[in-house]
C-alpha cells in the first residue's frame, strides 16, 4: 500500500513537472522528494494548453494511450485514454497535433532536452514551450 502511495505522488510530481514546464521550482521539489525526471515516463494530458510563442497558445495533442486512474495532479481525470503526450527517458523528439485558438490545425515534431531534472519541450523554430499560463 506505502509503495503505491510514493508511486502515486511521483507520478503527481513529474506530472506537474510537465505541465509546468519551468524546469526550476518544480523541479527542486522532484529533486527533493528524491525523484528523477531522466528515470522516470511523464505524461501530459490530451488537449493542454500550451505556450507555442510569445503571442501564441495552442491546444496540444500527443498519439499516446495515457496511464489510467485518477492520478493526475493539474488535470481532470482523463475521459478518453489516447492522445496523451509522453515523454519517456529516452524521448529525443515527439510528434504533436496543434489546434491554435482559432481553429487551426497543424502538425510539428517537437525536440526534447534535458538537464538535470528539467525536461524542455523545443519546437522546429527553436521556440521553448511553456505552460499557457506562463505567458504573463
Amino acid at each position: 500500500m506505502a509503495m503505491n502511495i510514493r508511486r502515486q505522488l511521483r507520478i503527481a510530481a513529474l506530472t506537474s513537472l510537465a505541465v509546468s514546464l519551468t524546469g526550476c521550482d518544480v523541479a527542486e521539489i522532484a529533486q527533493q522528494m528524491g525523484l528523477n525526471s531522466n528515470d522516470t515516463t511523464v505524461y501530459l494530458p490530451p488537449m493542454v494548453e500550451l505556450q507555442i510563442d510569445e503571442n501564441e497558445t495552442a491546444y496540444a495533442l500527443g498519439y499516446d494511450k495515457c496511464p489510467s486512474g485518477n492520478n493526475w495532479f493539474l488535470a481532470l481525470p482523463l475521459k478518453h485514454p489516447e492522445g496523451c503526450l509522453k515523454l519517456e527517458p529516452n524521448t529525443v523528439e515527439m510528434k504533436v497535433s496543434l489546434r491554435s485558438l482559432s481553429g487551426e490545425n497543424w502538425t510539428e515534431v517537437w525536440g526534447v532536452s534535458r538537464k538535470n531534472d528539467s525536461v524542455t519541450l523545443i519546437r522546429p523554430n527553436g521556440f521553448e514551450i511553456r505552460n499557457a499560463e506562463q505567458r504573463k
